[in-house]
């Protein structure tokens, strides 16, 4: 009933002295208030049970945000925002935004359009459902779109409606049911760049995505484009490429899938899928779809500087060790005396309330080629206290409890970062079969770190 009368009241208004919407049109949501002539829904007055257009999700208080990180808070690109519904409490299903009444008199078939971001990196799987009611005229169809789940990027939805019959203005409620149980308050939602027009001549694919994704391999699909009787062509490339001028295309003649291959180990990629539909033209492309390859064996050179790791977790394809359960092995991006050597990151190991009869390791990704007994490894570490040293080892797997202890490293100076090389020779104690590399924190002084960055796994020069 309440979004009967929100309809009425709107379409009244129309009537009167107040302009509706012309379609086509396109709501980027520039400002930090709601557009005029749009309407929050919600059954609730809480600022957190209705969209917001100012501030940042997550924190409005800070520029970057834990529950959206690495992406642009505005989609179109010019600055000028975006809406967002906030996953806290209260808990409410009909956190709605209902649009202006558009008039689509002009327009020959109607497409609804926008671009979404919904990503709980706290708690992955536990979402909001983001949905989208459509009012005809005459009666209301609900969730003519729906979406729950994680991106890593801003994502597009177009909905084709030219097959309902429209009679008068239309008006759309874009709705985030937030009752998810679990943690779906870390699960803030935006949306941006909210269009009405024409139903493209080649409408853009939806759905693109990426499965079994091994060290070399990848499966592509997306939906189909009935318009598409040319195909597909599907872009990849390291992530951040521009499909535009840039990665390798894969044309797709049948289907809606493709498998990528010779792809490189524990690597980020970007892809991406245009529509071919002829004389009708090609679409806006769909993407970028982001996927991390599969860690495999490496060989000299390898160097991580953690830059690019996930905070609050061992770096990608290491493995880590306790048995302590507040040590903890992470990359993170303490500053002070506690920064990194370089760079915003680096690998903190953290002794807590442990004692020398505890492990806390971080493992390294295997190295195929340290059986030669020429390698050596280059970083630069400190330790909060001298008493807090670095052993290096090997060991034959990631999951091995026995350790060649090959080196013991102090830190004489505190909260002080000294360059160090570790050789993996037989003259040095090396074993000449373990693959791994074991860094591990002595445990000798409590809630003690030691902040490892810019390590390298290399050949030994033949003149140092």
């Amino acid at each position: 009933m309440k979004r009967i009368l929100f309809v009425l009241t709107i379409l009244g208004l129309s009537l009167g002295s107040f302009a509706q919407t012309t379609a086509p049109f396109t709501q980027d949501f520039t400002g930090t208030s709601i557009p005029t002539g749009w309407t929050n829904t919600s059954s609730s007055t809480s600022a957190n049970a209705n969209w917001k257009f100012s501030g940042t999700p997550g924190n409005p208080t800070f520029t970057s945000s834990s529950y959206v990180p690495a992406i642009s808070l505005d989609h179109t690109g010019n600055g000028s925002g975006s809406a967002w519904s906030d996953g806290s409490s209260p808990a409410v299903a009909d956190c709605g935004l209902m649009t202006d009444s558009i008039d689509i008199s002009s327009l020959t078939s109607l497409f609804f359009e926008l671009w979404y971001y919904s990503n709980n990196v706290t708690n992955a799987g536990d979402n909001n459902k983001l949905y989208v009611n459509f009012y005809d005229g005459t009666a209301w169809n609900d969730s003519v779109w729906s979406f729950k789940g994680d991106v890593t990027q801003w994502s597009y939805a177009g909905i084709d409606l030219s097959s309902y019959t429209t009679s008068g203005k239309v008006v759309f409620e874009i709705v985030v049911d937030q009752t998810t149980a679990g943690t779906a308050f870390y699960n803030d939602i935006m949306i941006d760049d909210v269009s009405v027009k024409n139903v493209p001549a080649c409408p853009q694919p939806l759905g693109l995505s990426v499965t079994n994704v091994t060290g070399t391999t990848a499966d592509v699909s997306w939906g189909s484009v009935t318009a598409a009787s040319n195909g597909y062509d599907v872009i990849h490339g390291l992530a951040g490429f521009n499909p535009a001028s840039a990665g390798t295309v894969t044309a797709v003649t049948t289907g809606t899938t493709t498998s990528l291959s010779g792809l490189a180990g524990a690597t980020t990629y970007d892809v991406y899928v245009v529509a071919d539909c002829a004389a009708n033209g090609t679409s806006d492309t769909t993407g970028p779809t982001q996927f991390i390859t599969a860690c495999v064996p490496f060989t000299a050179p390898y160097t991580n500087n953690f830059d690019t790791d996930a905070l609050d977790a061992p770096p990608f394809c290491w493995e880590d060790y306790k048995t302590n359960a507040g040590s903890f092995v992470e990359v993170e991006d303490f500053t002070f005396t506690s920064a990194p050597y370089a760079g915003p990151r680096a690998l903190y190991l953290y002794s807590s309330n442990g004692t020398p009869s505890d492990s806390l390791w971080a493992v390294t990704p295997e190295f195929t080629d340290l059986t030669g007994g020429d390698k050596q490894i280059n970083f630069f570490m400190n330790s909060d206290d001298p008493v807090s040293q670095l052993w290096v080892g090997t060991t034959s797997s990631q999951t091995s409890k026995t350790v060649n202890w090959i080196d013991t490293l102090p830190n004489l100076v505190p909260d002080t970062y000294a360059e160090y090389i570790v050789e993996f020779t037989t003259a040095n104690g090396y074993n000449g079969t373990d693959t791994y590399i074991v860094l591990a924190h002595n445990m000798g002084g409590t809630f003690d770190y030691i902040r490892i960055d810019e390590f390298v796994y290399e050949d030994i020069p033949a003149c140092p």
